[in-house]
């Protein structure tokens, strides 16, 4: 989902329950998982199981009552929004007919820089979507010349210039479709 200087974030299906997972690269071989006390402390923790408490909740309004009881603060990752990185946790459940499912749930914590080392749009997403409104993601160069907008369907590469996309792409790439 995410890789970085010093972390990569995955999603990892063992036996049918899909978790999320922060690993440091460094110590790839040895797949010790990141807890969100590590990256963000006490207070990270709190904003976590706080958020967590109101996902198991809602699932138990809607009648799902076997709910994972893992409260250690390892189930996240990172999801891609508007242009920028958020942190997400992960619930996992099974419904009463034994299937695995799982919901994840915003923690309003801004990702720590060594954690996200760039997330910076050059140009604002209102600008963006100005010129591609079916737009669901974009990045920006550093060198702040190039910019990728993703749609549903397509890949769009803009060439930026006075602090707007140019009004012609230089390339469209067509997606394979659930991407």
């Amino acid at each position: 989902d995410y890789i970085g200087n010093d972390y990569m974030a995955i999603e990892k299906d063992t036996n049918g329950v899909n978790n999320l997972q922060v690993l440091p690269v460094n110590k790839l071989a040895a797949s010790k998982e990141i807890k969100v006390s590590d990256l963000l402390g006490k207070q990270g923790l709190a904003a976590y199981l706080a958020a967590r408490k109101q996902a198991v909740t809602a699932l138990r309004h809607n009648g799902i009552s076997s709910i994972s009881q893992d409260e250690s603060g390892a189930n996240f990752g990172l999801k891609r929004q508007n242009g920028h990185w958020f942190l997400v946790g992960r619930l996992n459940y099974q419904t009463d007919d034994g299937t695995f499912g799982h919901t994840d749930f915003d923690f309003n914590i801004i990702p720590p820089a060594n954690l996200v080392f760039y997330d910076t749009l050059v140009l604002s997403w209102h600008t963006i979507k100005n010129r591609v409104p079916d737009a669901v993601d974009a990045f920006t160069s550093p060198n702040r010349d190039i910019a990728l907008v993703k749609t549903k369907d397509k890949l769009i590469i803009y060439s930026i210039g006075a602090e707007q996309l140019a009004e012609k792409p230089l390339a469209e790439i067509n997606l394979p479709k659930d991407t």
